[in-house]
């Protein structure tokens, strides 16, 4: 990570805290919120993929595999953009799924990892943390608060993660 990154990632970690404690401090709203957080950061990720795409991807290999992902960014923030007036189910299913993967990825990086020989206690931890967020999701698909309060949970401590991690020395590696 270049200093701008670092920067970046911590500028954007203070920002998630932010807007999860304005969540936790407003629970009734936060259905709505939610969604609509959701649903705006896929649809800047998928945005910012298809720039990326356009702009260097296309000349890479698996450049198309970048498209694809931008497209489906683009399209899950657009239908999750429509479920603010549907039941939060949904909502809970996003924070199942979401969290679910992301924490299955996390754990096998963090076997990867402890097999190479590298960091992986916090990719480890990382991918624990968003397990047990899941199976909580799934627990608690009856409140909506209580998704709210889950949802806080895991942004806060993914903002803390990201804040470790723009403190952290990287290695560089030089090409003589």
């Amino acid at each position: 990570m270049n200093r701008f990154q670092k920067i970046r990632s911590f500028v954007i970690s203070i920002i998630m805290i932010t807007m999860s404690i304005i969540l936790l401090i407003f629970p009734e709203d936060g259905y709505t919120a939610v969604t609509v957080i959701l649903s705006l950061i896929m649809l800047a990720k998928g945005f910012e993929a298809i720039i990326y795409y356009f702009t260097m991807a296309r000349y890479m290999v698996g450049g198309k595999a970048t498209l694809f992902l931008a497209i489906i960014l683009l399209d899950f923030g657009a239908f999750t953009i429509t479920l603010v007036d549907i039941p939060h189910i949904y909502l809970a299913l996003y924070l199942l799924g979401l969290h679910g993967l992301s924490g299955l990825i996390q754990l096998l990086r963090g076997f990867e990892a402890r097999r190479m020989g590298g960091s992986w206690r916090l990719t480890m931890a990382h991918g624990a943390v968003n397990l047990i967020i899941a199976v909580s999701s799934c627990i608690f698909i009856g409140s909506a608060e209580i998704l709210v309060y889950l949802y806080c949970t895991g942004l806060i401590y993914s903002a803390v993660i990201h804040i470790i991690t723009s403190f952290r020395k990287t290695a560089i590696v030089y090409i003589q």
